[in-house]
């Protein structure tokens, strides 16, 4: 017996004595008193050679490098679920304290888990980073800042890009299974199959104050937020985006089972078939308290469990029972719609004061010196924007380099044109998108 109990630790010590040791090739530790410090491209990659440690960005990264590697691949994402081993994913806490992640390319249409994260789990963290000028293809669980979350936690994220892939695609996360996004938002264009939405594909935990504007197109479970909301919790957040599907469509949820959905609106606009609705396409039990929609952009005077608002009363913040306009949202009283105090600006003086409608003349007004033209941009697109007086004579011009589709803004003051009748011409790669 103590022969083989002196073999059994010899050979457990060799077992140890042979483990790979990883080096991460910048400073720091990889705790979460000294962690790894990441100042470019190559070492954000090294992501993957320790999913459990912690990560901080020190200064934004460009990715354009993803675009030529991995024989045309791109990035590979940072953890995953290979063969259903909840092992390979990422599970460290990643920092990106406001820092950007740019120009990030995966091009992977047979694979799953896709994003600047393929899975997150359990105590993973991942917060405060910024995905801008991004190209994702995929084939299920994609999303701008992680293919999967699973029970673990998204913070003051955002994505700006485009997304192209089957099932579970989301801007924010493609699916959230008991997982909690806060204060995050995406602009993005998203083209898929089934269970498609602005922030998440399919939810099953928890999402509180988050946006996103953008497009959203497919076919089942298909809207401009969460695709399929089962059991999951959405609260204080909004969607902005114009949807295009089938069945179960809605400009918030497609269809929400079981779900606990309170204080949110959408107002982009919305198309399909069978269960559509300008919030909702479908709701089966659960709780949906307070929820709205813009009946008018949406082109939808029904839909399940909200109500109907005009857009000059979704202005109004009487209109929003129950919402918190203290510490929770803002709005600018008849010139916009509500926002979220934690991630957007609400200083009244950043609202426009005039918000021109397609097809409709713009005046100066004595009374603000600040025009806003708003526009809808269903691609990115180099813009031209012209400002003519009534003779048809250029008065103002301006190009524009844009990053994201969904809502645009262009904001000029007035203080050297005249009193007037004035009009406007919006130019992009392929023609006139708005005019007025």
């Amino acid at each position: 017996m103590l022969i083989l109990f002196k073999s059994t630790i010899i050979f457990v010590l060799l077992l140890s004595l042979n483990l790979p040791a990883y080096s991460f090739s910048g400073k720091g530790s990889g705790n979460e008193i000294d962690p790894f410090q990441i100042t470019d491209f190559e070492q954000l990659q090294e992501c993957n050679d320790d999913l459990i440690a912690h990560y901080i960005l020190m200064n934004d990264i460009d990715a354009s490098a993803s675009d030529t590697m991995n024989s045309g691949q791109g990035f590979v994402p940072i953890g995953t679920n290979k063969s259903n081993n909840m092992l390979h994913a990422f599970t460290g806490v990643f920092d990106g304290r406001g820092f950007a992640v740019s120009n990030l390319y995966i091009n992977r249409p047979d694979e799953n888990y896709i994003g600047l994260f393929g899975v997150i789990y359990l105590s993973a963290l991942v917060k405060d980073v910024r995905v801008i000028d991004c190209i994702l293809i995929g084939k299920s669980n994609i999303g701008g800042i992680c293919g999967k979350n699973y029970s673990g936690e998204i913070s003051n994220c955002s994505f700006f890009g485009r997304i192209n892939g089957s099932t579970y695609i989301g801007g924010i996360c493609g699916w959230n299974l008991n997982g909690r996004i806060v204060n995050s938002k995406a602009n993005c264009e998203i083209v898929g199959n089934s269970d498609v939405g602005g922030v998440c594909g399919d939810h099953s935990g928890e999402i509180r104050s988050c946006f996103a504007e953008g497009t959203v197109s497919g076919s089942t479970y298909i809207a401009g937020f969460c695709g399929l909301n089962f059991a999951g919790s959405i609260h204080d957040s909004y969607s902005k985006v114009n949807v295009v599907g089938q069945t179960w469509v809605g400009g918030f949820i497609g269809r929400s089972e079981y779900a606990d959905v309170r204080n949110c609106y959408s107002v982009g606009s919305v198309t399909g078939n069978v269960q559509v609705g300008g919030f909702c396409g479908q709701r089966d039990l659960g709780i949906m308290d307070n929820c709205f929609w813009d009946k008018l952009t949406s082109g939808f005077d029904q839909s399940a469990g909200a109500s109907d608002l005009s857009t000059q009363e979704m202005m109004k913040s009487a209109n929003f029972t129950g919402w918190d306009f203290e510490h929770t949202w803002c709005i600018a009283e008849d010139k916009n719609y509500p926002r979220l105090q934690a991630i957007e600006d609400c200083d009244p003086s950043s609202v426009c004061y005039y918000t021109a409608e397609q097809n409709s003349s713009v005046s100066p007004n004595p009374a603000s010196n600040q025009v806003c033209i708003s526009y809808q941009l269903n691609e990115i697109s180099d813009i031209e924007i012209e400002i003519f007086n009534s003779s048809g004579i250029i008065q103002m011009s301006s190009q524009i380099q844009t990053n994201a589709v969904g809502s645009r803004q262009f904001v000029f003051t007035v203080n050297e044109l005249s009193v007037g009748d004035y009009f406007y011409l919006i130019s992009g790669n392929r023609g006139i998108i708005a005019s007025g």
